[in-house]
């Protein structure tokens, strides 16, 4: 039996205003049924059979659990700030609401202004809890409207696999919201940012049915590697010996994983380059890298049509910083005569990525990155992709990178060496090096097709580990200013749990980021952070914890 048990101390129960408007409240009554229903079936297909019985449902649950979407403000946000104006009456949440505060009418567009950031701060909290006076007058309206901005409806199913059920829903399922108006004579448009796509524009412009033929972004079947266990190499070099076919080894990069979408739309001779990471979220800063591709294409039309990529294919690889390269900033196409300036070769060794750098200017919007190099280390037909599986061996599809990208000769487009293993001799080496450089691990690949999913067919070995974390809480304290000499209150350290203990997280951080997250926790408290650390190791209690650990990336805005 589904039962909804968030509690809040604050719940306000005000008189709706009369309004001609009654589907939100009806669309909450539904989303409700829904959730209850779900919960009463374990079946995945019994779950599906629901889903199909709501479809006015679907556009918000599409909204809720798409990958690259936030709302960027809680329900814990939002009451905490309707306690803080003590507001008691409807009266009182229109004094307390800024003047330029929106009344929603529609709940997909409440959503969709959260997600854009056309609405913030103040603006986004009066708006809601003005939608929460407006239209939740039960219970169960109210409780199910805090579980959507949240975007947790709790169906007792992962996101992975509603995304999965919704999945072949978007032929049969508007996501526009129909009527959708604001109660304001303020125009509703939408400035929305890389990181949110909006909802499809009406499907009679030439436009929308361009973009209905392009990859949905929120199903993103995307290989990832396993950590090798002494299993895997047992299996690994039995498997070499028998068949005498080889593993291929690659140096682990230490930057953003980018994924490289090439479409071709109807009779169009340019292809349409959307960049974005494993999740589906979009990159806009990566103007120089698209440049460089799109010239690579064109100038290697004919090699497309002979390996059949013409219908569209994807490119997976990495985006790196390398604070030491010396680039000829004039040069916009990054054609500096040299096809081996940028390789990961014995010459490059000991170059090292700067990954906080790539994380920071990857995220600027609508300013390119200065310096970015696509390295590139996989190729898969669109096809292929949008199933997760299929397709040629690896080192065919090495081969196809190569006569595709293998001729280029500038900074902004690099492929990855892929080394061909055939013994415990040859891996020996590749391991030294990783210790000797400083490098952030190997990857060892299987000779299979694609697998879009974390694999055993794709091993990583590392010498550190990186594991990512929520902050559950901060420690403060003095630190003596070097500048000024100064006494301040600094963060000391994140409290995180690993395992189930917890664990103090102190070092990483830069001497502003401890004076603005002691100033302001909510920076980083609740916040998912990546932790370097050398291994797990007891503590002085005898629970699990790590050794070394330090702050690598701090996420902020949210995970890509």
């Amino acid at each position: 039996m589904f039962t909804l048990t968030l509690s809040y101390p604050h719940v306000l129960h005000f008189r709706c205003y009369s309004t001609s408007t009654s589907s939100p409240k009806k669309l909450l009554d539904q989303l409700y049924q829904l959730a209850r229903a779900a919960n009463q079936t374990q079946s995945v297909t019994g779950k599906r059979h629901i889903l199909q019985q709501y479809p006015q449902c679907q556009a918000i649950l599409k909204r809720i659990y798409d990958p690259h979407r936030r709302h960027f403000v809680s329900s814990k946000m939002v009451l905490t700030w309707m306690n803080k104006q003590q507001l008691q009456s409807p009266d009182d949440l229109s004094a307390a609401a800024p003047q330029n505060a929106h009344a929603f009418n529609s709940l997909e567009v409440l959503l969709d202004a959260l997600s854009s950031r056309q609405l913030s701060g103040h603006a986004a909290l009066g708006a809601i809890s003005r939608f929460y006076q407006n239209y939740c007058v039960t219970s169960t309206q109210q409780e199910i409207f805090w579980r959507v901005l949240d975007r947790d409806l709790k169906v007792g199913v992962s996101v992975q696999t509603i995304r999965r059920l919704l999945e072949g829903t978007d032929k049969n399922v508007n996501t526009t919201p129909t009527g959708a108006t604001l109660e304001t004579d303020e125009q509703n448009e939408f400035n929305i940012n890389s990181s949110t796509p909006p909802p499809p524009p009406p499907p009679s412009t030439a436009l929308s049915q361009q973009k209905q033929t392009l990859y949905d972004r929120r199903f993103m079947k995307v290989s990832l590697a396993m950590k090798m266990q002494h299993s895997d190499e047992t299996k690994l070099w039995n498997s070499i010996s028998s068949t005498g076919v080889p593993c291929y080894v690659s140096r682990k990069l230490d930057g953003v994983r980018c994924i490289a979408l090439i479409q071709y739309i109807g009779q169009q001779y340019e292809p349409q380059i959307t960049f974005c990471s494993r999740t589906g979220r979009i990159f806009d800063s990566l103007g120089k890298v698209e440049r460089a591709l799109q010239q690579q294409l064109l100038d290697n039309h004919d090699v497309l049509k002979q390996q059949q990529l013409s219908s569209g294919f994807v490119l997976d690889g990495e985006i790196c910083v390398y604070p030491s390269a010396h680039y000829d900033d004039d040069d916009d196409d990054g054609d500096n005569g040299d096809c081996d300036a940028i390789g990961i070769d014995d010459n490059q060794d000991s170059r090292k990525e700067d990954f906080l750098a790539a994380v920071r200017q990857i995220r600027t919007l609508k300013k390119e990155m200065d310096h970015p190099v696509y390295q590139i280390f996989d190729l898969v037909t669109l096809d292929v992709f949008r199933q997760g599986k299929g397709g040629p061996p690896f080192d065919e599809r090495q081969q196809q990178l190569k006569d595709l990208v293998g001729s280029y000769c500038g900074d902004y487009l690099q492929l990855v060496k892929q080394t061909p293993v055939f013994s415990k001799e040859q891996m020996m080496a590749l391991k030294e090096k990783v210790g000797r450089f400083g490098w952030e691990g190997l990857i060892v690949r299987k000779n299979v097709s694609y697998e879009g999913k974390r694999s055993r067919n794709m091993l990583k070995i590392k010498k550190w580990e990186d594991a990512e974390y929520f902050v559950k809480r901060i420690e403060t304290g003095t630190m003596r200013m070097p500048d000024t000499g100064q006494q301040k209150e600094v963060m000391t350290s994140v409290v995180i749990t690993h395992k189930g203990n917890e664990v103090g997280v102190g070092s990483g951080f830069s001497l502003q980021q401890r004076l603005d997250y002691a100033n302001n926790p909510h920076l980083i408290l609740g916040k998912q952070i990546t932790v370097r650390y050398f291994s797990e190791s007891l503590g002085d209690s005898g629970n699990l914890s790590l050794r070394f650990p330090s702050v690598k990336a701090v996420y902020e805005g949210g995970r890509d």
